[in-house]
């Protein structure tokens, strides 16, 4: 469950960098067009940053866990 957890975290990471890549490079037309890019680049980079300290935290759990399968 945790590698399937994690490879899901890993393919929403992924994702969310093609999008924000794409966002940064659609062409603007306005001022208009750039608030809105910036604001939609920014919530997915903060999703993308949130998933990452998820992704951060089930290593973090994993290693604990070999940790403590290595000490019985």
């Amino acid at each position: 469950m945790l590698a399937q957890h994690t490879a899901a975290l890993t393919n929403a990471i992924a994702s969310l960098n093609a999008q924000i890549a794409d966002t940064e490079q659609k062409p603007a037309g306005s001022e208009t067009n750039n608030a809105i890019l910036e604001k939609e680049s920014q919530q997915q980079i903060a999703a993308k940053t949130e998933l990452e300290s998820e992704f951060n935290n089930l290593s973090a759990v994993r290693t604990q866990v070999k940790k403590l399968k290595s000490s019985n």
